[in-house]
């Protein structure tokens, strides 16, 4: 928002992490990691979802996402 980055959004016991490329993800996934061991909590990975949005000129990202569990991709 602005010149403000807005990676994680919290609503009761919801996370939804936005990240702009794989590697941003895996830098909040980190954050998330390391704050859940801080704080003894569990995250219920069967609950989880992964979704990526590809734009048409970014198709060539498809093929590196094919080695995650779960993906969908929307244009």
């Amino acid at each position: 928002m602005g010149d403000n980055f807005l990676g994680a959004l919290v609503y009761a016991d919801d996370i939804v992490l936005i990240a702009p490329s794989p590697s941003a993800i895996i830098k909040l996934l980190a954050i998330r990691d390391g704050y859940a061991n801080d704080y003894h909590i569990i995250f219920n990975a069967d609950k989880s979802k992964f979704i990526v949005f590809v734009s048409p000129n970014r198709r060539f990202l498809v093929k590196a996402m094919n080695s995650c569990f779960i993906w969908v991709v929307i244009q």
